[in-house]
């Protein structure tokens, strides 16, 4: 398979995922969330940690012996569970994440875990990080994968949820993902 054909075929894997995810969390929090658009693109791994605002959720995983770091934006979270709460969409601008804010980015990653596991692709929970530094799961010149989910609520862009996984995973090899 061509490089080409693979990367269409990991992002329509990966759109598949996303409305599997707008319909989960809308049923979940009975708010009208939709990941609007999915994007691949390959960056050095440090420009990546670099852009990691300090109030995410961060969660580490592994498949076989390389990873996958989840980051789910702050404001998607503080968003999500302030709407589920019953408030009205407006977040306290704070440095970290409360505990219900905390759950529901826990809810989010569990579900992306449990799409990659449903096709066979059995991605492993190591642990969740606050500090970028303490993650070293690439070399900081190697290139990774980015795919970048982009959400909203009420079709206001609220945040987004990117996976940082190897090149290898998702651009060079032929895609487990259509097995």
């Amino acid at each position: 398979m061509s490089k080409e054909k693979n990367t269409k075929s990991i992002i329509q894997f990966h759109k598949n995922m996303a409305l599997t995810l707008s319909d989960q969390l809308s049923a979940f929090t009975q708010v009208n969330f939709n990941i609007k658009k999915v994007d691949l693109v390959q960056k050095k791994y440090n420009q990546f940690l670099m852009g990691i605002n300090h109030i995410t959720f961060v969660s580490l995983y592994k498949l076989n012996i390389r990873g996958m770091v989840m980051v789910i934006s702050g404001d998607l979270v503080k968003h999500l569970a302030n709407k589920t709460m019953g408030g009205n969409g407006q977040i306290e601008e704070t440095n970290i994440l409360t505990f219900s804010e905390t759950v529901m980015a826990k809810e989010i990653s569990t579900w992306i875990q449990k799409y990659y596991n449903i096709h066979h692709l059995d991605y492993k929970f190591e642990r969740e990080e606050q500090n970028t530094k303490h993650i070293h799961y690439f070399y900081p010149d190697e290139d990774v994968a980015l795919l970048n989910f982009i959400a909203e609520i009420d079709g206001e862009q609220i945040g987004n949820i990117t996976l940082c996984q190897p090149t290898e995973n998702v651009c060079l090899q032929p895609s487990p993902w259509l097995a």
